[in-house]
């Protein structure tokens, strides 16, 4: 069921992302301007469902690093190293509740890392510099769900509407819907 949402993933991800299995970093083909994107998935067994919340799934800050830092481990990225010189590798995680295994919730996640992006890319034209990046830091109230998400979560439900039909995609946009009029109610309180 992972290689199901990963190529579900990389069927409405830009072309320079990579959705990769977690164990399979070092078959990532690095360069410059790429982003690996790693995908696994895990259960809630043994969390106590009344203390902890759960969650369907989970995304990760885009992390910068240097390719030089995984040259020595992976046979690609010292290939990598030798073609581009030394490089920053955007890379991210999406993690999936095993109970909750739908392309609705690896839509969801991947919108997250699109928000950063988004975001990331943003701040690198204002010369911001950074090693990590959540468009969490840059919501109105820390909102998870705030304006910077909704804006690439519509963008990525039209990829996945025009890669795969409306039929499936109706959940988030409901979503999306709901966050939206949530934000308009908080604007209206304030």
């Amino acid at each position: 069921m992972e290689k199901q949402m990963i190529d579900f993933a990389q069927g409405i991800a830009p072309p320079n992302w990579q959705f990769i299995a977690l164990a399979d970093f070092g078959k990532a083909v690095l360069k410059p301007g790429a982003m690996v994107i790693q995908v696994w998935t895990y259960s809630d067994e043994g969390f106590d469902e009344d203390e902890e919340e759960q969650f369907c799934g989970m995304a990760k800050p885009i992390t910068l690093r240097p390719v030089s830092l995984f040259a020595d481990a992976f046979v690609s990225a010292k290939k990598a190293y030798e073609r581009y010189g030394d490089f920053l590798i955007a890379s991210s995680e999406v993690q999936l509740n095993e109970e909750y295994l739908h392309e609705s919730t690896m839509l969801h996640e991947v919108a997250h890392v699109a928000a950063s992006r988004m975001a990331m890319r943003y701040h690198k034209r204002r010369n911001d510099s950074f090693s990590i990046c959540s468009h969490m830091l840059f919501e109105k109230d820390n909102d998870q769900h705030g304006e910077i998400f909704q804006s690439a979560y519509a963008v990525m439900i039209n990829r996945a509407e025009k890669a795969y039909g409306h039929d499936l995609m109706w959940h988030n946009r409901a979503d999306l819907e709901m966050y939206r009029e949530r934000t308009k109610q908080k604007a209206q309180s304030e």
